[in-house]
């Protein structure tokens, strides 16, 4: 019974594991099923055992009670198969777990060997990182070296263009009263203050800064080459302003700068030999873009090309010695000789100085010898220059001159007789009476139904309207002589008896109401008045030009503004 319950508790504890290991083998990968249907089949061995043990006791032959009265050999035999079916599994178990510790062993390895790559490159990290901040303090440490050699540079350059204290103090003083002149043209609203003698440009901020630099360097550039000719004005920065010394210019309409400037050059061109040579010096490292151009100027009709703009670049005379102001640097920058067009260069310099010609281009060729083959076209702008320097100076040179007209008689108007007076009325009553019979368009109805008295009637009142004309520019040159310092020159007379005035000024709409009013007492009709307002005062200076009363006649139409020049 105790055998029977032992059996019966092996058995149950055998077929127990038997069952789990069953289950198990259903479930995991294949090694794991393997593994598990292995351990169910050592499980099967004792039980095998037994069942054979019972039915060896239940065969009653002598071999077998024989046989089963040696338990303890059979138990021995089994035992040893089991033994070595329990080695097989063993052996096999060992394999998986050899080879389940090398795969765990190969992810540690590898998990180690990440974090030491890891380590390396954090390591190698870091030190380009030290690397860097070295690099970067080093050249942080040269860059303040540099920005400091450079502000003591620019300090001393500043010193040398600083405009003197004292001076700037006045400035002050003078900046809210209303003893500054406003220029009225130009990009740059420019204010001229007479004493001290300051021009105050309002370019706002940082163009202020730039430009003051821009000085800078053109002084350092005159200074290295030594150009004593060339003269860069003292400046101060005010505000968002800058303030500069004025060189002995004068605000002037574009127009009477450029006639002046122009007459001037001529008067004094033996003098300005050395200041030109050390202008095409000062071009050859500089950019100047703005000492020509397109202005609004009744001589560029005498040679369509870039005209000199004597406004940002000034002549003058002091102590002897010529002197080229560089009065506006806005956009001066230096450059390389490479860099240089010297065309544009060559045919800019002789805008401004034609009778240098050969001193400018003899030295053009010396930095750039390719200069030969574009000859043809600087010595078209040589031509043009001279055209527009015989209209704008040498005419009204020879025609003052011709006139007597000195220092002491330079305000005189012109008398006009009363030859030229009548002279003048007949051509124009005929001109009228040719325009009617033509029946030119709005004049086919004119002079109303009888002509001929109108006509007769016109060339009276012309020479009336002669005299308002007289009366007109006698007023301009009295106002002008108040406001204008006696000239000592010829080229001074030379500006002063050019006259510029605008279709929109006052004075010239009474003048036009004036000569309405002579015209409504004659037989034109109301549409006619205002046309032959403006028209009979063209044709009348015409006809006084072709008179020789006047030296020339002028009109400047612009989208700005309708302007005449006219030259006595």
């Amino acid at each position: 019974m105790n055998n029977s319950f032992d059996y019966s508790l092996k058995n149950a504890l055998f077929w127990g594991n038997f069952n789990y290991h069953c289950v198990q083998a259903k479930k995991g990968n294949v090694f794991r099923r393997v593994f598990h249907i292995a351990l169910a089949a050592i499980e099967l061995l004792p039980i095998i055992s037994q069942i054979i043990s019972l039915f060896e006791r239940a065969i009653a032959s002598p071999k077998v009670v024989v046989k089963l009265k040696q338990p303890l050999n059979n138990n021995l035999l089994n035992q040893e198969k089991n033994y070595k079916a329990t080695l097989i599994i063993q052996k096999f178990i060992h394999s998986y777990n050899c080879q389940k510790h090398l795969q765990l062993l190969k992810k540690k390895q590898a998990e180690i060997a990440t974090i030491k790559i890891q380590s390396m490159i954090r390591t190698a990290i870091a030190q380009k990182q030290l690397q860097t901040k070295v690099e970067q303090k080093a050249a942080l440490t040269v860059q303040s070296y540099i920005r400091m050699h450079n502000s003591h540079k620019k300090v001393e350059c500043n010193k040398k263009i600083l405009l003197d204290y004292e001076t700037f103090k006045k400035v002050k003083v003078a900046i809210n009263t209303d003893a500054w002149t406003c220029s009225r043209f130009g990009s740059t609203q420019v204010f001229m203050l007479k004493d001290p003698a300051i021009v105050l440009k309002k370019t706002g901020f940082p163009e202020n800064q730039i430009r003051l630099d821009k000085m800078c360097k053109a002084l350092d550039l005159c200074q290295k080459k030594g150009l004593n000719h060339i003269v860069v004005p003292s400046a101060r920065l005010m505000g968002t302003n800058i303030i500069e010394q004025r060189l002995p210019v004068k605000m002037y309409e574009p127009l009477l700068l450029y006639k002046e400037q122009v007459s001037f050059y001529f008067e004094n061109k033996e003098l300005f030999t050395s200041a030109v040579s050390q202008l095409i010096d000062f071009a050859s490292q500089a950019y100047l873009p703005e000492i020509t151009g397109y202005a609004e100027n009744v001589y560029l009709k005498l040679a369509p090309s870039a005209m000199a703009r004597y406004d940002n670049l000034f002549l003058y005379v002091e102590g002897g010695q010529a002197k080229i102001g560089l009065v506006d640097l806005e956009h001066f920058d230096l450059v390389e000789k490479k860099d240089i067009d010297w065309v544009d260069t060559c045919c800019q310099l002789i805008n401004l100085f034609p009778c240098h010609f050969d001193l400018i281009w003899n030295m053009s060729l010396q930095h750039e010898p390719g200069l030969l083959k574009h000859q043809d076209i600087v010595e078209k702008e040589k031509q043009n220059v001279l055209k527009r320097f015989e209209g704008a100076f040498l005419n009204h040179y020879n025609f003052i001159f011709a006139k007597e007209i000195n220092t002491q008689n330079y305000w005189h108007y012109p008398q006009i007789s009363e030859s030229v007076k009548h002279k003048i009325a007949a051509k124009l009553t005929a001109k009228l009476l040719q325009y009617r019979q033509e029946g030119e368009n709005r004049f086919s109805e004119l002079l109303g139904k009888n002509p001929q008295l109108a006509a007769e009637t016109f060339k009276e009142t012309i020479p009336r309207i002669v005299d308002l004309i007289g009366d007109f520019f006698t007023d301009i040159m009295n106002k002008k002589k108040e406001s204008y310092r006696k000239p000592d020159s010829f080229w001074q007379i030379l500006s002063f008896r050019t006259l510029v005035f605008s279709k929109r000024d006052r004075n010239l709409y009474v003048l036009l109401d004036a000569i309405h009013h002579k015209l409504h007492m004659l037989d034109f009709g109301e549409d006619y008045d205002s046309f032959l307002g403006v028209n009979l005062l063209e044709l009348i200076l015409e006809e006084l030009v072709n008179e020789k009363v006047y030296e020339s006649l002028d009109w400047l139409f612009s989208s700005k503004r309708d302007a005449a020049c006219i030259c006595l």
